[in-house]
C-alpha cells in the first residue's frame, strides 16, 4: 500500500522529474518522451514558466438565449469609432449584432429590410476603413452629418459588402460604387481587408454580370486613395495572382506590406504608387494556408496553419519558422478535414498564449482548442467537450481591454426631455430628489380646497393642521403636472418651509426661460390649480433620509468597469461566452483537468524497480481538490489501472508526499482535478526509483 504525508519542507532527493513543463510532443514515440512533457490524453492544464495551472472557464456574454432565436455566430470581432469608443461586433447567418454593454444586450444592427445568407464555408471578415467620401451620411440622411469612418463587414460574397459608423447611427447599409467596374452597384468578396497604407481590398471579388456575380479567386482589387465608395480612376485597380498556380485564401498585413496567402503560395503585395499601385510578389511556392480563419496576425508576426496541417510563424520574406512540430502529428489526427473552414487561430490576451480551435475527428464543431505558450513554446489542450455534448463553438475573437461606466449621471438624467415636452415642461426623468426621498408621508389634510398664490409659492386652506402630515424640508413632489392647470410639466422636487395649521411654502425656482421666479406655478404669476393627492397622485409629500442613511445618489448609481482583454467565444446555438480567470467551469460545467506523465523505465525497461515518492507543492481555491495517481500496466489506455490518492487544497501554498511502495518494470503517473476549482502547482518532483532484478 502507498501513503501520503504533508509538511512545510520538502525531502531532499534525487529526481527524475522537477516540473513537467514541456508539454506535449508528437515527434518521438510516448516511451521516448523527456519526463518534463505531456503525455497525450493530457488536457486542461496550462504549462506556464515554473507552474502548472488549471485553465480559465467561459460565461455567458449578456446572452440569455441565442441571436436571432438560436442561429450560429458565424464570427465575432472587436473595434473602435475613430473617438475610441469600442465595441464588439457578432454575425449570425441572417443579421449583424453590437454588444450594448451598458444595458447587457446585443442590439440587431442589421440593414433595415434586408436578410443576409452568411453560411459557415464562406468567411466573414471585417475592416475598419477611414476615408474622405463626402457622399456619405449618417444614416444616409444629407440632413445629418457625414461619416467618414466605417466599419465593414463582408460575408464571404454570399451578401453585398455593408458599412456601419457606429452609435450614432441605426444600422447597416451597403457599400455602393461597385457599379464603377462590374453591372451591380454593390460590391462583394471573399474578404475585405485593410492594407498597411489604409487602403481597403477586396480579396476575390464578385462581379456582375448582369446576371450572376462572377468569382475571381486569383483577383485583388482596390479603390482611389482614401476612398470607400470610388472604384475607378488614379489610384484603383486590381492584380491577379497568378504564378502559383493557387486560389486565394485569406490576407492580413505585416508591417507595410500586405500578404495574400493562397492554397498553393504566399504573396507579398507592396505599395509602390503611381499607376501600378500594388506590385505583387510570390514570395513563398507550394505551402498555402489550410483555411480562412487558421491566421493570426499579432505585431509583425503572422502565425498560420499551412497546408501540411503544420503552424508556422512569419514575418516576411521567403522563410517561415515552423512552431508547431511539437502538435503536428496530433494535428493531422485530431483536425477533421471536413471542417477545416469552422477552425480558427487567434492569439489570446497580451500575446501569452496562441490558440488554435479545431473540429476534432468525426466532429462537426469546435470542442477542442491546442494552445501554444508563447514564453516557453510548450503546447497543451483546451478541451471544450464536458460544455458541448452536442454542437459547438464556431466564432473565437479577442476582446480588447476596455474602461467604461455603467449608470447614469445626475447631468444625463437633466439632459433628458420628458415625453411631454411642450414650452415650459422640464423632463420626466429620475432626478436627484428621487434618491434622497425616504418613506411617503401618510396623507390627513385637504389638498384640493385650498388655494395657491401667483406662481406657486404658498398654499392656505386653514385649519386643515398641515404640520400634522410634514415639517419644515421635507419634499414636496409634483408628479408630471402636465394634468393640473398652471404647473410645470414633468416630475419636479420642492423644499417645504414655514408649514403650519393653516398652510406651507416651498422655495421658488429660477426659471431658465423668460418666466421668472416661481413656485410650483409654470411661471411667475398663474395660480396653479386642480392638483390632487388622490387618483393620479399629482402632488405627494415625503420626508429626507436621515444623515446616517442618505439614500443612493446619482454618484452612488454610476459603476466604473475595467475589463482586461479576453477571449470571447460564439457558438451553434447563438450564444456568446467571454473567457475569464474568474471563471472555473465553462458555463457551469466541470472541467476534466489532468497531466499525465511519459510511460517512465528509468532507462532500463527490462528490470524492475522500486519507485520513489512523489512529491507535490500546491495551492488552489478553497475546498478545492487534486488527485495523485499512478499505474503500472494498460499505458495504452486512458482510464484504466489508475490508484490514486486525494489531497485537499486551501490558498496556502503546501507540500504533499506520497510514496506509492510498488514495484514494476514501468510506470506512469497523473495529477487530475475535477473539482472545478482552480489550482497551481509550483513543484511536481517524482524520486529516483531503486533498481531491482529482471525477475
Amino acid at each position: 500500500m502507498g501513503g501520503k504525508q504533508d509538511g512545510s519542507e520538502a525531502c531532499v532527493i534525487d529526481t527524475l522529474i522537477r516540473l513537467p513543463n514541456l508539454g506535449l510532443n508528437s515527434q518521438v514515440p510516448a516511451t521516448a518522451l523527456d519526463l518534463r512533457n505531456a503525455a497525450r490524453g493530457s488536457e486542461n492544464v496550462f504549462y506556464e514558466y515554473g507552474l502548472i495551472r488549471s485553465p480559465f472557464g467561459i460565461a455567458s456574454l449578456d446572452t440569455s438565449s441565442g441571436l436571432n432565436s438560436g442561429d450560429a455566430v458565424l464570427a465575432l470581432f472587436p473595434w473602435k469609432e475613430v473617438d475610441g469608443y469600442s465595441h464588439v461586433a457578432a454575425v449570425t447567418t441572417q443579421k449583424i449584432y453590437d454588444h450594448d454593454r451598458i444595458n447587457d444586450e446585443w442590439d440587431d444592427k442589421t440593414q433595415s429590410g434586408v436578410t443576409m445568407s452568411s453560411n459557415a464555408a464562406n468567411p466573414i471578415s471585417y475592416a475598419e476603413v477611414g476615408h474622405d467620401d463626402t457622399d456619405i451620411y449618417l444614416n444616409d440622411d444629407a440632413g445629418q452629418s457625414n461619416a467618414y469612418y466605417h466599419l465593414v463587414v463582408c460575408d464571404g460574397g454570399l451578401s453585398n459588402i455593408q458599412r456601419w459608423a457606429g452609435r450614432f447611427e441605426s444600422d447597416f447599409a451597403n457599400v455602393t460604387g461597385g457599379g464603377d467596374y462590374h453591372s451591380g452597384t454593390t460590391h462583394r468578396a471573399l474578404q475585405v481587408a485593410i492594407t498597411g497604407r489604409n487602403r481597403m481590398i477586396q480579396l476575390s471579388p464578385r462581379e456582375y454580370n448582369g446576371t450572376s456575380w462572377v468569382e475571381n479567386n486569383q483577383r485583388v482589387r482596390f479603390p482611389t486613395i482614401g476612398k470607400l465608395q470610388t472604384w475607378t480612376g488614379t489610384g484603383s485597380g486590381f492584380v491577379d495572382l497568378m504564378d502559383t498556380g493557387g486560389t486565394n485564401v485569406w490576407s492580413a498585413k505585416l508591417g507595410m506590406d500586405h500578404i495574400i496567402y493562397q492554397t498553393r503560395g504566399i504573396w507579398s503585395i507592396n505599395y509602390v504608387g503611381g499607376t501600378t499601385v500594388f506590385y505583387p510578389l510570390p514570395m513563398i511556392p507550394d505551402l498555402g494556408l489550410l483555411s480562412y480563419h487558421l491566421l493570426a496576425s499579432v505585431r509583425n508576426t503572422h502565425y498560420f496553419v499551412g497546408t501540411d496541417y503544420n503552424v508556422y510563424a512569419y514575418n516576411g520574406g521567403q522563410a517561415i519558422k515552423p512552431i508547431g512540430d511539437s502538435i503536428h502529428k496530433f494535428l493531422q489526427d485530431d483536425l477533421e478535414a471536413a471542417y477545416d473552414y469552422k477552425c480558427w487561430m487567434i492569439m489570446g490576451p497580451e500575446a501569452k498564449f496562441l490558440w488554435l480551435f479545431i473540429v476534432p475527428s468525426g466532429g462537426e464543431y469546435i470542442t477542442k482548442a491546442y494552445v501554444r505558450n508563447q514564453l516557453t513554446g510548450a503546447w497543451q489542450v483546451r478541451d471544450f467537450s464536458s460544455k458541448y455534448t452536442s454542437g459547438g463553438i464556431t466564432a473565437v475573437a479577442l476582446a480588447v481591454a476596455e474602461t467604461y461606466s455603467i449608470g447614469e449621471t445626475y447631468q444625463e438624467a437633466l439632459d433628458t426631455l420628458s415625453a411631454n415636452d411642450i414650452s415650459d415642461a422640464g423632463d420626466a426623468t429620475e432626478r436627484y430628489g428621487d434618491l434622497l426621498m425616504d418613506t411617503s408621508r401618510t396623507i390627513s389634510a385637504d389638498y384640493t380646497e385650498g388655494t395657491w398664490s401667483a406662481g406657486g409659492f404658498d398654499y392656505s386652506n386653514n385649519g386643515d393642521n398641515f404640520h400634522a402630515d410634514f415639517t419644515d424640508n421635507d419634499l414636496v413632489v409634483v408628479f408630471d403636472g402636465s394634468g393640473a392647470t398652471n404647473v410645470r410639466w414633468g416630475t419636479h422636487y420642492y423644499t417645504a418651509y414655514d408649514v403650519s395649521t393653516n398652510g406651507f411654502s416651498i422655495y421658488g425656482t429660477q426659471d431658465t426661460s423668460d418666466d421668472g421666479e416661481h413656485g410650483i406655478a409654470d411661471n411667475s404669476t398663474n395660480v396653479p390649480a386642480d392638483l390632487s393627492v388622490s387618483g393620479a397622485d399629482t402632488i405627494g409629500f415625503y420626508s429626507v433620509c436621515s444623515e446616517d442613511s442618505p439614500g443612493e445618489t446619482y454618484r452612488d448609481t454610476v459603476r466604473e468597469i475595467n475589463k482586461k482583454d479576453r477571449l470571447v467565444m460564439g457558438d451553434s446555438d447563438g450564444y456568446v461566452y467571454e473567457m475569464d480567470e474568474t471563471y472555473t467551469k465553462d458555463d457551469g460545467s466541470n472541467l476534466s483537468c489532468r497531466h499525465l506523465t511519459p510511460v517512465i523505465d528509468a532507462g532500463i525497461p527490462h528490470n524492475f524497480k522500486r519507485w520513489g515518492g512523489i512529491f507535490l507543492s500546491a495551492d488552489g481555491s478553497e475546498n478545492g481538490a487534486m488527485q495523485l495517481g499512478y499505474r503500472t500496466d494498460y499505458f495504452e489506455t486512458s482510464d484504466t489501472g489508475w490508484t490514486d490518492f486525494t489531497i485537499d487544497l486551501s490558498t496556502e501554498n503546501r507540500l504533499f508526499e506520497f510514496w506509492p511502495n510498488v514495484s514494476s518494470k514501468k510506470i506512469q503517473y497523473r495529477m487530475q482535478d475535477f473539482s472545478s476549482k482552480s489550482f497551481r502547482v509550483s513543484d511536481f518532483v517524482i524520486g529516483q526509483p531503486n533498481v531491482l532484478g529482471t525477475k
